[in-house]
């Protein structure tokens, strides 16, 4: 395609995602393209993943990119402390121009080992190398600080051709993946092709010249630095290795395209014909070992049973992965199970991956009721032992419903497979009583039951319908296996208030233990969650929390659980209580007192605002998360480096849960930080339940860290200090013995 052709077709305005601005907009034109000049806040090297692509065609063409990014957008906490403590607007600028040579780096990789860079990190080396991708840094004048007044924030651009045609445009959105594709950007676009539309045009092309060569006066511009330069030069790949390196890469998209046209052409393969794909999230798609262990052991156990897998694993894709080998030969329904609507998402978008389209039955009922109906209503028609998935995804409250179990009705138990997410959910009398009759049932939790010496009924609920456990899969495992990230548990110790270990001691004593009573077991649960009160709305947590971010600040995305912690995974309510919507007040405050950029995360939030903090959360625009239940289970959030327990059910089930949201692995993400607020009775008082139970959470959560001895000194110093219920310090005394041998310290 020409220039001129490109241009003639080119709308005027477009608008992501609706217009897919990659395909229609980039791709098109960079393979025609001779420069490209941005302003933009910001450039990511997910951008890159969008030119890619076009960009054989950019460097053959001796194309060239000019970007003048923003030096105080995405600024971190570290370099504002920096600026704050810095008064000459010479030295400000120094520590500016230091943080944007040093955010190159970080682009193009060279903070890492070569061996471990992707294709984007080769490529972008390249281009800076080749003088094909220049990047400037932009301050806006005067400079006085790092507020928000002085960001630079211009979003224009434009592109010359060839053939002496050019295009400019106007565009909300910055240089990243998520922003160009998702986040719902409008782009304004003037072309030569359209005379009338020449001064505009021209004006925004002279005025972005004009601040890239540093003659606005309103815009200091800053060139990288030499020796980042030099760096460069030092790692970027010689033509003849960039071009085996580029082949291998479009070889990978060729195969994902191919994959996308068998897809969309239905003589081929037609949507919800399972397919297992080559490429899957920018690799090559490999099932992992103990995934296909899981699939053997469920097939063992004539497909009835529970992966009792660490969270981060890939129990889903696991599930989804036999979904795909039961439906290979035979028409099939499956049913997923999940808690809440942001989990339901996840499992519809995953199954994209393998050409299986969901149905979501969840938000409003005429959104998924007639659609489910003909769904159903054509299977019943199809061929016995055609492939074919009819995948229905619905939250737990939606499976209850009359409306959902009537639409179900109509499929063959024999056809039908059930996958419970979260099956502890289902853990309770009568837990499973709403479960759909299907003959395959499969249950994913990391913690599938409770203990047994209390939960035993309720345990063998959840037998009785999934089957038992059919394969384990640690944290212990994942870790060794390098499938999930390496943690530091940090506990910190506060005391309880006299006036709250009264009110603890007061609930503590309402309970009626050994007792079958129903009439009693109300009690016991009111009793019980007033104690979760009382040590989760902590005085002196906040307290310490807050001299926590005010010494250290925040390093890294961070997840801050808070709440009244009886309630965090056994309530099905959709309202906060009191306690939880104050905790979570005061926590905000103390960020925003710290200038930490913060969003609740609860379920006060509607589905479509969590897409969106989600969404922000993972660019950095929110670098702070505080969840109430809805982050407990399930939600993938891997660039999570930090999180703070500030409401610690004394169930076990929930704290490994929690634990299990910073443990996924992530670009950069090296290991995670766990600190963990454990709550002691007021100084003086040596002997109280509180203590055992604090510890058991303790012990649990340090016996997979990475500083371990940090912790067996702090438990030392607990036991030594309290009088410690016999049987937990028999399991103490193994625990740093075990420790202690394998580290050669006796």
């Amino acid at each position: 395609m020409s220039p001129e052709d490109f241009l003639r077709n080119l709308e005027d305005m477009l608008r992501s995602p609706r217009d897919d601005l990659g395909k229609t907009f980039f791709e098109p034109a960079l393979k025609v393209c001779k420069v490209y000049r941005r302003n933009t806040a910001w450039f990511r090297q997910s951008a890159i993943g969008i030119y890619a692509p076009a960009l054989r065609h950019f460097i053959d063409n001796e194309g060239k990119m000019e970007m003048l990014v923003s030096l105080t957008g995405r600024v971190n906490k570290d370099i504002i402390m920096a600026l704050e403590k810095t008064k000459d607007d010479k030295s400000k600028k120094k520590i500016l121009l230091k943080y944007g040579n040093k955010m190159v780096w970080s682009l193009s990789g060279l903070e890492r080992k070569p061996e471990d860079w992707n294709y984007q990190h080769h490529l972008l080396t390249y281009l800076l190398a080749k003088n094909k991708l220049e990047i400037r840094f932009a301050i806006t004048k005067p400079f006085e600080n790092s507020e928000d007044e002085n960001l630079y924030h211009e979003k224009a651009g434009y592109m010359t051709f060839k053939d002496g045609n050019s295009l400019a445009f106007l565009a909300n959105f910055n240089e990243s993946e998520g922003s160009i594709k998702r986040h719902g950007e409008r782009m304004h676009i003037w072309k030569s092709t359209d005379k009338h539309n020449d001064t505009v045009r021209r004006a925004y092309i002279d005025e972005i010249d004009l601040q890239w060569n540093g003659k606005d006066k309103f815009t200091e511009v800053h060139k990288l630095s030499e020796a980042t330069l030099m760096k460069v030069k030092e790692y970027a790949l010689s033509d003849e290795e960039m071009v085996r390196k580029k082949r291998k890469f479009e070889e990978k998209i060729k195969n994902k395209k191919t994959l996308e046209a068998l897809v969309q052409d239905n003589s081929s393969i037609a949507f919800n014909i399972p397919i297992i794909p080559d490429f899957y999230k920018g690799n090559d798609f490999k099932i992992k070992q103990h995934q296909e262990n899981a699939l053997a052991a469920w097939g063992d156990a004539k497909f009835n049973g529970i992966l009792a897998h660490a969270t981060g694993s890939g129990k889903t894709v696991t599930a989804i992965l036999g979904l795909c080998k039961m439906a290979e030969k035979a028409k099939t329904v499956a049913i997923i199970g999940v808690p809440y609507q942001s989990l339901a998402d996840q499992w519809v978008d995953e199954l994209t991956n393998f050409n299986i389209t969901a149905i979501k039955c969840y938000e409003s009922r005429n959104n998924w009721n007639l659609k489910a109906q003909q769904a159903i209503s054509k299977h019943k028609i199809r061929n016995p032992n055609e492939s074919y998935l009819v995948t229905l995804v619905v939250v737990n409250k939606t499976l209850k419903s009359d409306a959902f179990k009537e639409v179900i009705s109509e499929v063959s138990p024999d056809e039908l497979i059930f996958i419970g997410d979260e099956c502890h959910r289902y853990c309770s009398i009568d837990g499973t009583k709403d479960l759909p009759n299907a003959t395959y049932r499969l249950g994913l939790s990391a913690t599938p039951f409770g203990n047994e010496e209390h939960s035993a009924a309720e345990n063998s609920e959840l037998r009785s319908y999934f089957g038992d456990v059919c394969n384990e899969f640690s944290i212990r495992d994942a870790l060794d296996l390098d499938i999930l990230c390496q943690y530091k548990y940090l506990p910190i110790s506060v005391h309880l208030t006299d006036e709250e270990y009264e009110e603890y001691k007061d609930h503590a004593g309402k309970l009626y233990l050994g007792s079958s009573d129903s009439s009693k077991q109300e009690i016991n649960m009111a009793a019980v969650s007033g104690m979760a009160r009382a040590l989760g709305s902590a005085e002196n947590k906040f307290r310490a929390f807050e001299r926590h971010i005010k010494s250290h600040g925040l390093s890294g995305r961070t997840i801050v659980f808070c709440g009244d912690g009886s309630t965090e995974l056994d309530s099905d309510s959709n309202e906060l209580n009191a306690n939880e919507l104050k905790d979570k007040e005061i926590a905000y405050e103390i960020l925003r007192e710290n200038n930490i950029r913060t969003s609740f995360f609860t379920c006060n939030e509607n589905s479509k605002r969590r897409k969106e903090i989600l969404n922000d959360f993972s660019n950095s625009d929110i670098r702070c998360l505080i969840s109430i239940r809805v982050l407990d289970e399930g939600i993938d959030v891997p660039e999570v480096e930090n999180a703070f327990l500030l409401a610690s059910s004394r169930n076990r089930r929930q704290f490994v849960q929690r634990r299990g949201r910073i443990l996924r692995k992530s670009e950069n993400k090296k290991f995670a930080n766990l600190y963990d607020f454990v709550c002691l009775p007021p100084p003086g008082e040596t002997k109280s339940s509180i203590v055992d139970k604090e510890l058991e959470r303790v012990v649990e959560m340090a016996q997979d860290c990475d500083n371990k001895s940090e912790n067996i000194a702090f438990i030392k110093t607990l036991i030594s200090s309290y009088d410690i219920n016999e049987d937990l310090k028999i399991k103490i005394d193994l625990f740093i013995n075990e420790h202690e041998q394998g580290s050669g310290l006796t």
